[in-house]
């Protein structure tokens, strides 16, 4: 005998059959669109095959970038709620959104299945106060179900920086300056790499740490986020 057991929706609190879906296929569906968009920034593009002119005049080290959606309602409300409240129970519906998205994707031959997924550690205090590591709780369920290797201490953030919320672009990657080192007892060397993390804004964070992983002899390297800033 099957026991079911009840929940809610995230987003528009109806009831679902399975709580650890998390979000209902009604919600998901209606999720804003990424249309035309460059794939390496995601900023607003004539094609979604086309770098914008940002990327052609100074090219991203990343091969791409993949998001669910823009940060935005529903889901930068979802994704505040999930850090600052904290919920960590939101990660399993957040990870098996991202999976859907990277489906999606993938049944158009626009991505590959990388050798390893590597998130964006928070600094231990910060995480001592939130109570969990946020993007791990993302990349563990997403790694198991896309069978990729996952190993957590990957990067290590190496000092205390300030949030991030209220700092302009410039401001940002002086914060970040030097934040990052990559783990000596783990290589890299010769993987394609996925780096995920939960928002995407200025790219600061990825101009910090995706330069680490080449000198490291990383094959290359996707970025991969929940959400894209615009």
């Amino acid at each position: 005998m099957w026991i079911t057991i009840a929940g809610y929706c995230w987003l528009c609190r109806q009831p679902l059959d399975y709580d650890t879906k998390g979000i209902c296929s009604s919600c998901i569906r209606h999720l804003p669109k990424q249309q035309n968009r460059c794939p390496c920034c995601l900023y607003p593009s004539h094609h979604s095959m086309m770098l914008c002119g940002r990327c052609l005049q100074s090219p991203p080290l990343w091969k791409q970038m993949l998001t669910v959606t823009d940060y935005q309602p529903p889901l930068n409300k979802l994704l505040h709620l999930y850090k600052y409240q904290p919920r960590p129970q939101i990660a399993l519906c957040l990870a098996r959104l991202f999976l859907l998205r990277w489906l999606s994707h993938r049944r158009e031959n626009l991505v590959q299945k990388p050798d390893r997924i590597i998130s964006v550690p928070l600094h231990r205090h910060r995480c001592w106060s939130r109570g969990f590591e946020q993007v791990e709780a993302i990349a563990k369920p997403l790694a198991r179900w896309l069978n990729c290797a996952y190993q957590p201490d990957t990067l290590i953030r190496t000092r205390a920086t300030l949030m991030q919320t209220h700092l302009n672009a410039k401001q940002r990657q002086q914060n970040l300056k030097h934040a990052f080192v990559l783990n000596n007892t783990v290589s890299v060397s010769g993987k394609n790499l996925a780096l995920i993390d939960d928002v995407i804004t200025t790219g600061a964070t990825l101009n910090s740490i995706v330069p680490l992983l080449f000198r490291a002899g990383a094959r290359s390297v996707e970025v991969w986020a929940i959400c894209r800033t615009l």
